[in-house]
């Protein structure tokens, strides 16, 4: 996770951290829908979407 080892080099305490890395999770869960609509067949997407939501909650 590049947002936990940049975190403390910018100065942010761990109340800081926590906001970061879940933004940072988010924000390519979303852009990474619309892609996956685009590449695989729609059948597909559902157990993708699921299993990445479940990565990015690791």
């Amino acid at each position: 996770m590049i947002n936990t080892a940049v975190a403390p080099l910018l100065g942010f305490n761990i109340r800081d951290e926590i906001p970061l890395v879940f933004g940072g999770a988010k924000k390519s869960l979303v852009s990474g829908i619309p892609m996956a609509n685009v590449l695989f067949p729609a059948a597909s997407i559902g157990i993708m979407v699921l299993s990445l939501m479940i990565f990015h909650q690791i």
